[in-house]
């Protein structure tokens, strides 16, 4: 459940913010390092899903659509589980 949140609240983040904040947040927190890692390009993945362009996500980092679903569905099935937990306290 707590995941579900915190993908919600960081979706929220990447629609309210615009993205030269995130990458200076991301710069800020970033380690510096010479070889590529699997994070690698994934705070342009994450910009260029939240603003639609799912080709430029895939061609930046593969993972991050793939992350991105599976947070997605993890996000439907808790708002589902919310929502027939609160109609069930209703009957």
């Amino acid at each position: 459940m707590l995941s579900g949140i915190l993908f919600l609240a960081g979706l929220a983040f990447l629609f309210a913010v615009d993205s030269q904040t995130i990458y200076s947040i991301s710069s800020f927190l970033s380690v510096p390092h010479t070889d590529s890692c699997m994070l690698c390009g994934m705070t342009e993945s994450c910009i260029s899903i939240s603003r639609g362009d799912i080709s430029n996500a895939y061609h930046t980092n593969e993972l991050s659509v793939h992350l991105f679903s599976l947070l997605s569905l993890n996000l439907i099935i808790l708002l589902t589980f919310l929502f027939v937990k609160l109609k069930k306290g209703k009957t």
